[in-house]
């Protein structure tokens, strides 16, 4: 006699033009004991109608594999918070919102119940309708730092553009200026005319304009406010040349210098956003920013609020670039104890330990996001900043937590994502990276 066990499922379409055309999550309490080999089979029905089985691709290791990989992993077990996620090809059968979806498991099981042997075979059922991905409540667009891989790989900028024009649901860019732009940090007006008619020949709004005050122009650092303010002024000029509305630029804290930079980019109808980077409001630095915003109340200055500034967790894919480096496993178990516990950077025996530990402690801030009310009323774009994503889901990041708070307050900017697993790993696709970040902020939005 075959048992019935009851699969946890979901299933949502992926309105994004991707590979996967609609998927579905199951769980089971006991995968986690079990290799993900003991899948023999699934069948996946819609409204009774068979899915083939070559439309099948299962979801492991951030990868899409066919279910004959799994069969050849005998030593890949199921991890405790892992879920099973079944895509289905975009050519195959897709569903309507709200049909039925049925699915069924037959899985190979260590026989506890006596029957005379080691295995026996079982099968788990489940049935769920299918709903819609939803919309995210705010517009959203890419920093083109996130296409780092692409470009060194020799892909141009144009046809980069176009990838994210293609994926949909994007309509704004991030343009970062010393990676974008020809002759930075003084291009020519005719090349920045003619890049602000291919920027709207794609379709996507150019938003913001990342500028810089010292890099690429000299090795000492500008300290005079009128010094910060002839720098500025340059880039707040290729900002609007560019047709954006804002500008992210960060300037000390100085209320005179707060003064001109407003003035100056109001005679340009920009918004120059200092961004929070790595940082929370506890930061004497913020406080004093936070303090003047308030003062001025000038809706010509504000805030760029990056993720970076609540991770919970160091992101995976920079653990493992740790190993692969040659790090000790104790050294990289040390940095990322260490960071966890909120704790100094600790000692370690060599200086490329070391390096990495202050790499780190500088890119990723523990936080929780209590804080975030305290910057949320001067917030114009959030860099939704994301590493890995795993089974639909960035680790590092509460997002839902983030996009909660988000809509309780109303923010209604940009949301702005970018990628960096490209520091450490240049192989996966940047376009499938970033329709999963996307697919994932319109999942949690509209929870």
């Amino acid at each position: 006699m075959i048992d019935a066990y009851t699969l946890d499922a979901s299933a949502t379409r992926h309105d994004d033009h991707g590979l996967i055309a609609w998927s579905i999550r199951l769980r089971l309490p006991w995968f986690r004991a079990l290799p993900v080999s003991c899948i023999e089979r699934a069948a996946v029905l819609v409204d009774g109608q068979a899915v083939a089985d070559r439309d099948l691709l299962f979801r492991l290791d951030g990868q899409h594999r066919p279910l004959s990989d799994l069969h050849a992993m005998p030593t890949r077990y199921w991890s405790v918070d892992e879920t099973l996620q079944i895509g289905v090809r975009g050519e195959s059968l897709v569903p309507r919102a709200e049909a039925a979806v049925t699915v069924e498991l037959t899985l190979r099981l260590p026989d506890s119940g006596g029957n005379g042997g080691d295995w026996s075979r079982r099968v788990a059922c489940g049935a769920v309708r299918v709903s819609d991905p939803g919309h995210a409540p705010w517009p959203l667009g890419v920093c083109t730092f996130s296409l780092g891989a692409e470009l060194r790989r020799g892909r141009s900028l144009r046809s980069c553009l176009q990838r994210i024009a293609a994926i949909g649901g994007y309509t704004g860019l991030e343009l970062l200026g010393a990676q974008v732009v020809e002759g930075y940090p003084a291009p020519e007006r005719r090349w920045l005319d003619r890049f602000a008619r291919e920027l709207h020949a794609t379709g996507l709004e150019p938003v913001c304009y990342d500028a810089f005050l010292d890099p690429g122009r000299t090795t000492v650092a500008a300290r005079d406010d009128a010094a910060i303010m002839a720098l500025a002024e340059a880039e707040l000029d290729i900002a609007a040349a560019l047709g954006c509305s804002h500008v992210r630029l960060n300037v000390p804290p100085r209320r005179p210098l707060l003064d001109h930079l407003a003035v100056a980019a109001e005679q340009r109808d920009l918004t120059v956003l200092s961004e929070l980077h790595a940082q929370t409001s506890a930061d004497p630095g913020v406080e004093a920013l936070l303090e003047h915003l308030n003062a001025m109340r000038s809706p010509h200055l504000g805030l760029i609020l990056d993720l970076s500034c609540v991770m919970r967790a160091l992101p995976p894919g920079f653990v493992r670039h740790m190993m692969a480096a040659g790090l000790p496993a104790d050294a990289v178990r040390h940095i990322a104890e260490s960071w966890s516990a909120g704790l100094p950077p600790p000692a370690l025996p060599s200086a490329t330990a070391t390096a990495f530990a202050q790499r780190a402690y500088r890119l990723f801030h523990r936080s929780d996001t209590g804080w975030l009310p305290d910057v949320l009323p001067f917030t114009r774009i959030v860099h939704g900043k994301f590493f890995d994503m795993d089974g639909g889901r960035e680790p590092s990041i509460p997002y839902g937590q983030v996009l909660t708070m988000l809509k309780r307050t109303r923010f209604d900017g940009y949301l702005m994502s970018e990628y960096e697993g490209h520091l450490w790993d240049g192989s996966p696709d940047t376009f499938a990276q970033l329709r999963g970040h996307q697919r994932m902020i319109s999942e949690l939005s509209n929870v």
